[in-house]
């Protein structure tokens, strides 16, 4: 039977966090770099199987190996294909051969949870989708496109707090919600204005789930696998509209991307050729690639293409590599180093090393900034977005750049409660995790909100906030836990549990 995962692939947060601490000085200047470029250009990732390998996903070599296997030992396919390599997509076409296209997808495992597990059952971890989640809610981009079958793409925006409830409303603030585009007919569907849009070209193994309950034939004719349908676009012109459109006006950051798909090449390469026949180059990379081995021939031609046949200009950054480090680690420091530069224009208390930035910014100032959106009175337009941050509890991502003043602000008092507290070593990852953001000292746990003492005060009120977000949050249960507001009197703690004003350092 084809093994899809490999469970052993799948790291835990802190282990791609300590992977990023560790990369070189002269990888995390790339990032910082390619952090700068992407600053005020919109941005599409285009993901292929890479992408998904730290979700336990194995890759199509090793799959179309599995598959090369089985078809050799099934006599029912016989006489066997001659001259038949381990390439998924060549047995796919000799399975196609014998049986339709139902078959391959059932060759393929597709209509098997346990090998392709869908959206809910995917196993809750850290990985590169769920840092795009974030970076897709701090606006940076509003669509992906993939040419994986598994779902833990769309399990990653799930647990950033993503809905793809038809039922609930979208907040007007940010994208909370996600619609996926896995085949022509959901194409045609009215999106949510405002949604994140995940374009899977070659289909989706829970989409097939779905569609095979009523027409299994209809529903494997979705799956792109064979040779001969990866070779054209088939009839499948909505994506290959959808791709020119976006490959068009976009910088294509290519994750995990083998680069072998001829179909995608052939039409990157058509796209910006048109692009510079209208314009002329101006030396910013449209083509950034991320992956293993990002320095091969493939992919040294897609980035000479994306800079319209001219070399990279001095300093530009085309290429990031992974192998020192998980492309989750890598994408956490892009995050982070996106972060650093928009808050740094609000005078945001910023550490310098990698270890402090990843802990302020991808793990304490998130846990600060959903306490304060909680806690703060709505104004109008903020209820139905409220609503569906509390429905998914602390998977909800606020923004950071959605204030960047109380961004800004909330970093600062941190510091300046550390430093009150006599704590003055660069806070690590380890220490922010242990604590659930909160800040540990005098034997009690603080989390600074960015409020003004009475803001704070009236989440105490009858009716309240405070109830719902201290059982849904989480806290260090053994302390005493005080949540800090600052203001023109200073920092003021008030007690989660009793409402009681604490004193703050």
């Amino acid at each position: 039977m084809v093994r899809t995962m490999d469970t052993s692939q799948v790291l835990s947060l802190e282990e791609h966090l300590s992977k990023a601490a560790a990369l070189d000085e002269q990888e995390i200047n790339n990032i910082r770099v390619l952090a700068t470029q992407l600053a005020d250009s919109p941005v599409l990732p285009v993901l292929g199987a890479g992408a998904s390998y730290d979700c336990g996903m194995r890759l199509a070599t090793q799959i179309g190996g599995d598959l090369y296997a089985d078809y050799l030992a099934d006599n029912s396919f016989a006489p066997h294909a001659a001259g038949l390599s381990p390439n998924l997509g060549e047995v796919a076409d000799a399975i196609f051969a014998h049986a339709g296209q139902p078959a391959v997808v059932r060759a393929v495992g597709l209509h098997d949870p346990k090998l392709w597990p869908g959206t809910d059952d995917v196993s809750e971890h850290l990985c590169v989708y769920r840092v795009l989640a974030r970076l897709a809610r701090e606006d940076i981009m509003e669509e992906a496109i993939t040419f994986n079958y598994d779902c833990g793409h769309e399990a990653g925006l799930k647990a950033e707090g993503f809905l793809r409830s038809p039922r609930t409303e979208s907040g007007m603030q940010w994208r909370d919600h996600a619609s996926v585009i896995a085949d022509a007919a959901a194409h045609a569907e009215l999106v949510r204005p405002g949604a994140f849009r995940l374009f899977k070209a070659h289909g989706s193994a829970e989409r097939y789930r779905e569609l095979a309950t009523a027409d299994e034939a209809l529903a494997a004719d979705t799956i792109v696998i064979r040779r001969l349908q990866l070779a054209s676009w088939r009839n499948d012109m909505w994506m290959r509209n959808a791709f020119r459109d976006r490959a068009r006006n976009h910088v294509l950051l290519l994750i995990g991307f083998s680069g072998q798909d001829p179909v995608i090449y052939a039409e990157i390469e058509s796209v910006l050729q048109d692009v510079y026949n209208s314009a002329p180059a101006d030396g910013m990379p449209r083509v950034v690639v991320i992956d293993h081995e990002p320095d091969t021939s493939t992919f040294r031609t897609l980035v000479k293409l994306g800079l319209g046949g001219q070399d990279a200009p001095p300093g530009a950054v085309t290429q990031i590599r992974t192998s020192g480090a998980t492309t989750t680690a890598v994408a956490l420091v892009l995050l982070t180093e996106v972060l650093a530069l928009r808050l740094s224009r609000y005078g945001a208390d910023i550490p310098d090393g990698i270890e402090p930035r990843l802990a302020a910014l991808t793990l304490s100032a998130p846990v600060m900034l959903r306490w304060s959106y909680l806690l703060r009175k709505p104004v109008d337009n903020q209820y139905v977005q409220r609503i569906n941050l509390q429905q998914v509890a602390e998977h909800g991502y606020v923004p950071l750049t959605l204030d960047l003043q109380t961004t800004a602000r909330a970093l600062q008092t941190r510091a300046a409660l550390r430093a009150g507290l006599g704590l003055t070593e660069s806070e690590t990852t380890r220490e922010v995790l242990e604590n659930h953001g909160f800040v540990v000292g005098i034997g009690c746990a603080f989390l600074p909100v960015a409020l003004d003492h009475d803001e704070l005060v009236s989440a105490w009120r009858s009716g309240g906030p405070i109830d719902h977000i201290r059982r849904t949050l989480g806290h260090p249960a053994h302390l005493d836990c005080i949540l800090v507001s600052d203001g023109p009197n200073g920092r003021r703690g008030v007690n989660i549990e009793t409402g009681k004003e604490t004193d703050v350092p």
